[in-house]
């Protein structure tokens, strides 16, 4: 049972260089005894070099995950969306918005 589709949950800028972490909480919505039990992303912006989506790691408590996230090309945007899975066959679909910049230093 699909339970929600394409929220934005998530806008961030970032330097090809970069690999960062970030977290998404789930608790919000889901029931309670429901955990998630899988995460998969997908990239619609294809380049070379590619936006990496990948380490996609589950909380101890099945409420939120983590996943990083590097590369691109600068000046790039790239929407992620994340299909959630849960133990009750619920399906989330949700997205995050990753545009990448140029590092300037001085």
């Amino acid at each position: 049972m699909r339970i929600g589709s394409y929220s934005l949950i998530g806008r961030y800028t970032q330097s090809a260089a970069a690999d960062r972490r970030r977290l998404v909480l789930a608790a919000q919505w889901l029931e309670e005894g429901e955990v998630i039990s899988t995460v998969t992303a997908s990239v619609d912006n294809v380049t070379s070099p590619a936006l990496l989506v990948d380490r996609i790691v589950i909380g101890p408590d099945g409420d939120k995950f983590a996943y990083y996230a590097s590369g691109g090309v600068e000046g790039e945007e790239y929407v992620i969306t994340f299909t959630v899975t849960t133990s009750v066959g619920q399906v989330r679909e949700d997205e995050v918005q990753i545009a990448v910049v140029e590092v300037r230093r001085g």
